[in-house]
């Protein structure tokens, strides 16, 4: 169970209850991004947290706090990009099927890009926690880590959209 399911006990910002198990999502592909992406969704929260705990109401540690929220509502894009692509091209392996290839190319390239972006943006909030460099600015680097996952979401989201039709 991820952190932000145990913390919340729901799917952030949707208000409905975390979606579990290798139905909804299958157990392929389309799982695995979900996945990657909700592990590096945890980490920040960690590092977020342990931000929050050693340097409460600083600066850094408000903008990482914001960025919480943010990426709740991304993890919900991701489940619901992934969920649409199994529903539209169901994946029970590692890679795209002939037919999805053609189609969606791009779109496990740009989620798996989403979630090394978030991942690199915990690494980031790491680092601010430590105070070894400018927390304010590494925390603003963490920033622009959570923007680049989002554009790449975008991204995917426009490609999944236009295939549909």
């Amino acid at each position: 169970m991820s952190l932000l399911s145990r913390l919340f006990g729901r799917s952030a910002g949707s208000g409905e209850p975390a979606a579990t198990g290798p139905a909804s999502l299958g157990e392929g592909l389309w799982r695995q991004a979900h996945d990657r992406f909700t592990r590096a969704v945890d980490r920040f929260y960690e590092a977020s947290l342990a931000m929050h705990e050693a340097q409460p109401g600083t600066p850094a540690s408000e903008l990482l706090a914001r960025q919480t929220h943010r990426l709740g509502a991304l993890a919900d894009q991701v489940r619901e990009l992934c969920g649409e692509a199994q529903d539209r091209y169901p994946s029970s392996g590692p890679t795209l099927s002939g037919k999805a290839a053609r189609a969606i190319p791009d779109v496990p390239r740009l989620l798996s890009r989403a979630a090394t972006q978030v991942a690199t943006a915990a690494q980031a909030a790491t680092m601010a926690r430590t105070g070894r460099e400018d927390p304010l600015g590494t925390a603003r680097a963490a920033v622009r880590y959570v923007d680049s996952a989002a554009e790449c979401l975008g991204e995917a989201d426009r490609m999944l959209r236009r295939e549909g039709g």
